[in-house]
């Protein structure tokens, strides 16, 4: 997998499978395909062919994207949609969309710091390895299972885990990089989750709803990056 595939898994939060393709009929996927124009029904997403022209259109239409999320997360039965809900909220993900649009030129400058290598992995397999465990002890599905406090603690902790894994990774690669990406990552949080964890981003006081004029990114103002579910 390229680092420019990773950059598109992270931005649009999608899961990568065999072959650099994405199979997933998640409403992460659908919104994707609607935002681009495109049917959930063509072909695979091939993470290997998506130029940067397509990302710039993606980014331009970031708030489609969002606003489709919020539409149908809390509908969805798939399971990367269920444990995404546990962590959404919507002005969150516009202000870490904004972010990280505005800064993407400099984070394409240190693209190669998202290579996936084995640390990376790591971070990935005790995220996953923790979600198993968080699914078993609350027994119930998800669909079914009461959104509860102590639900949604877990889920923020679980994550939060994760971004300080791969972060630390990123910031030994390239301060910049982990900067914006802290900054994407940690923004795209829900506040209580933010507060719970001592966590903080730039973004929420850059291009929160008091600031949103204030983003002058040439491809309008962002768009998506956290799989919170990469598994």
């Amino acid at each position: 997998m390229n680092t420019l595939s990773l950059f598109i898994i992270l931005i649009i939060g999608v899961t990568p499978s065999a072959g650099d393709a994405v199979y997933s009929p998640s409403i992460v996927q659908i919104c994707y395909y609607k935002v681009m124009g495109k049917s959930p029904n063509d072909a695979v997403l091939s993470l290997n062919t998506y130029s940067m022209q397509q990302f710039k259109v993606f980014c331009g239409s970031y708030p489609k994207y969002v606003n489709c999320l919020t539409r149908g997360i809390s509908k969805s039965d798939e399971e990367q949609d269920m444990f995404l809900n546990l962590l959404y909220q919507n002005d969150s993900m516009h202000i870490s969309y904004a972010g990280i649009c505005h800064d993407v030129d400099d984070l394409m400058r240190g693209i190669k710091c998202l290579e996936i290598t084995n640390e990376l992995k790591k971070c990935y397999h005790d995220f996953a390895t923790a979600i198993g465990q968080m699914m078993e002890k609350f027994e119930t599905p998800l669909p079914n299972h009461p959104i509860s406090k102590e639900l949604k603690d877990v889920a923020c902790n679980i994550t939060v885990a994760r971004y300080r894994c791969e972060l630390a990774l990123y910031r030994r690669c390239n301060r910049r990089v982990g900067q914006i990406m802290s900054n994407f990552l940690y923004g795209a949080l829900p506040t209580r989750c933010q507060t719970r964890m001592s966590v903080r981003s730039e973004y929420t006081a850059l291009y929160g709803s008091s600031n949103i004029s204030r983003v002058t990114s040439p491809w309008l103002v962002v768009f998506l990056c956290v799989l919170l579910t990469l598994q």
